[in-house]
Formats: C-alpha cells, structure tokens, sequence
C-alpha cells in the first residue's frame, strides 16, 4: 500500500480508538491509554517498527483528549 493509504488507515483507527475511549469514564480511558503504550513497548520489543510508531501515536492522541 502506499503511504496515502496507511496513513488513512492509521486516522482512521486512531478515530476508532478516540471514538471508543470517548464512551468511556476517566479512569478506563487512563487504563485503554496505559494498554496501547504496553503495546507500543511490545512492537519495540519484537522489532516492528511502524506498529510502534502507531501505537505511540494512537497513546498520545488518548492522552490528549
């Protein structure tokens, strides 16, 4: 795929994931956030670079609403 199509893949899930977590109270928004981020570690871990990145990315965003 190109980079045009992953990167709407990647607005698109993260969407998912904000539209999701908007449902939820504080303190499961803090815990899907904390779950991404030990996500993120893992793909770091088992050297999957861009599923890191997006993971991070999709932690931040969490953080941030």
């Amino acid at each position: 795929a190109d980079a045009e199509s992953m990167n709407a893949l990647f607005d698109a899930m993260n969407a998912l994931a904000l539209s999701i977590s908007m449902t939820m109270p504080k303190e499961q928004q803090q815990a899907l956030a904390d779950n991404i981020a030990r996500l993120a570690v893992n793909a770091e871990k088992i050297g999957k670079p861009v599923l890191e990145t997006a993971l991070i990315d999709m932690h931040r965003l969490l953080r941030q609403a």
